[in-house]
């Protein structure tokens, strides 16, 4: 037993040493990420310095692909050195990763496992999917065992201070590091050591994959394919459009298919060949359903970021239905290479990007209704005038055109100054009465003005920003932009509650109190903390008492000490 034991350190050992060996510079990269993580977190850097660590996994993945294109020879000194070049340059241009919001977790959790999926070059279409499911089942076994590692290793440490009552005095300290060096360190060692043992003794088939894809999920696959056939026989009888939402249920059923598809490569028994041989041809009627749905979709309501995104996916989905059509083309490297490059495409080149096709749809939509309503003048300014009266037969368009006006107040409020519209609290109290279908608002609205008497005090503060400054609220969070790079981001619920206390307010006086004029609602606009000072114009709140919350805000300063 004591041999067993030290036999399977002695491997454990030997695995780990064999991956420091082989991925020098992937981990030299994650003690790099620990290194700037303790070292803003004890004050030595400044508070900023955490976005360092966004350049990190991009590094990485540079690393991983070019340590598998160059193995042997002088190309191997580019993985040894191309970090000195790509961590610098990932680092000052991080803003261009982390801006626009959704540039960042696209990169990290779509285009770098991509990227590193394709860099083996795996023409063989069983060598691909095994690598991806390598990939998929070490990641999840690193992150299982490291986050094992460190509940277990606290548990023993905080079971201590609570029993001996010693170093109780550094418990936020040990957790934090704990937790950090699981993730940084230990996670992406196991991870790569488990990638290292794998390209080494292959690939084993599993006989569970057999019960789960021959007997539960082929089946529930089979039954959606007849389902999609159902309602494309309905369509094509009656001669009718199909409804906008079957886009999106066609494509996660062409996703699961194709996933499926590619999984039969680990089955030991296929059961259901016949179907997955011939699944373009399968897929051509739901393919059919798919874009007359996005079509109807794109025509009833306009492009939005989300929307431009699914027809993208639509694209690659339609061109792998295409290339498995024969066997020569049926490659999961080339439709993985195209999609890699469309949507690093649509992710990073700026006339590509998804929000500006939305906003120019969005806007064109705004533009049509309003004409359609006449509510332009001979400028083709759309004008608003309080107590509007409209035709209740035309409630709809006035629901659709708020909601273009929405959309467009939301991503790119410029072009609602551009078209004469005020802002998005003036235009649902300008909209006829009843346009909401109903003839009361929805929910009760407080507009909090600052009444501006009030100075701005600069002792102390190194950093004044007026213009170039501007908001974005995302669901509970409040995301602050100066010069267009990310400053700070506040919960709106703690915002609320700390400018009532700060106002002397509370939900009950809200709704009753004064607010005109009032030095309560200029202490409610200035929200301050030890390290800035918000000064805002104006706050909205919706809801009702005790159920306010905060819709918007416009920031007329930030200071930063």
């Amino acid at each position: 037993m004591k041999m067993l034991s030290r036999e399977r350190l002695n491997d454990l050992s030997h695995t780990l040493s064999e991956a420091v060996r082989h991925y020098p510079v992937e981990l030299g990269l994650c003690l790099y990420a620990f290194v700037v993580f303790a070292l803003t977190r004890e004050s030595v850097l400044g508070d900023r310095n955490y976005e360092l660590l966004t350049a990190v996994p991009l590094c990485i993945t540079l690393a991983y692909a070019l340590n598998s294109l160059f193995t042997t020879g002088r190309g191997r000194l580019i993985y040894y050195l191309a970090w000195i070049v790509a961590l610098p340059a990932a680092t000052l241009l991080r803003d261009f990763f982390l801006l626009p919001d959704g540039r960042y977790p696209m990169t990290v959790g779509i285009l770098c496992p991509l990227a590193v999926l394709l860099c083996h070059r795996s023409r063989d279409n069983r060598r691909f999917v095994t690598d991806a499911l390598s990939y998929l089942g070490a990641g999840i076994a690193a992150a299982f065992f490291a986050s094992v590692a460190a509940g277990l290793f606290l548990a023993i440490y905080f079971s201590i201070t609570y029993i001996f009552g010693i170093f109780d005095t550094v418990q936020e300290g040990v957790a934090i590091y704990t937790l950090a060096a699981a993730y940084m360190l230990a996670m992406p060692l196991l991870l790569l050591a488990t990638l290292d043992r794998l390209n080494m003794h292959g690939h084993a088939p599993r006989k569970a994959a057999d019960m789960l894809l021959n007997w539960i999920v082929t089946p529930a696959l089979l039954a959606y394919t007849a389902i999609l056939y159902l309602y494309f026989l309905q369509i094509v009888v009656t001669w009718s459009l199909p409804k906008g939402g079957i886009a999106l249920m066609v494509f996660i059923y062409m996703l699961v298919a194709a996933a499926v598809k590619g999984l039969q490569f680990v089955v030991v028994k296929p059961m259901y060949g016949w179907f997955f041989r011939r699944l373009s041809l399968f897929a051509l009627p739901p393919l059919l359903l798919f874009w007359s749905g996005c079509l109807r979709r794109v025509a009833d309501y306009g492009l939005t970021e989300a929307r431009v995104y699914l027809l993208l996916c639509g694209g690659l989905m339609t061109l792998y239905a295409l290339l498995f059509l024969s066997r020569r083309t049926g490659r999961y490297l080339y439709i993985g290479t195209v999609a890699l490059v469309v949507l690093a495409a649509a992710v990073y080149v700026p006339a590509l990007m998804p929000e500006r096709f939305a906003v120019r749809s969005q806007r064109a939509r705004v533009q049509r209704l309003a004409e359609e309503l006449g509510l332009t003048d001979a400028s083709g300014l759309i004008r608003l005038q309080p107590d509007m009266r409209a035709d209740t037969t035309r409630l709809d368009e006035y629901r659709e055109l708020y909601e273009s006006m929405r959309y467009l107040a939301r991503t790119d409020p410029e072009a609602m100054e551009r078209m004469g519209l005020p802002d998005l609290l003036r235009v649902s109290e300008m909209l006829p009465l009843g346009w909401d279908g109903t003839d009361e608002p929805t929910e009760p609205i407080l507009f909090i003005e600052n009444s501006g008497k009030e100075g701005i005090a600069l002792d102390g503060y190194r950093r004044l920003y007026i213009t170039n400054l501007s908001t974005r609220i995302d669901q509970d969070t409040l995301r602050l932009y100066a010069d267009n790079q990310p400053e700070r981001k506040i919960l709106l619920s703690a915002l609320l509650r700390q400018q009532l206390d700060a106002s002397g307010l509370t939900m009950e006086t809200l709704a009753v109190a004064d607010l005109t004029a009032n030095p309560a609602a200029d202490a409610f606009c200035t929200f301050r903390t030890d390290s800035i000072t918000v000064v805002f114009s104006n706050l909205i709140l919706c809801g009702d008492n005790p159920g306010y919350r905060i819709m918007d805000v416009t920031a007329r300063a930030l200071l930063i000490r």
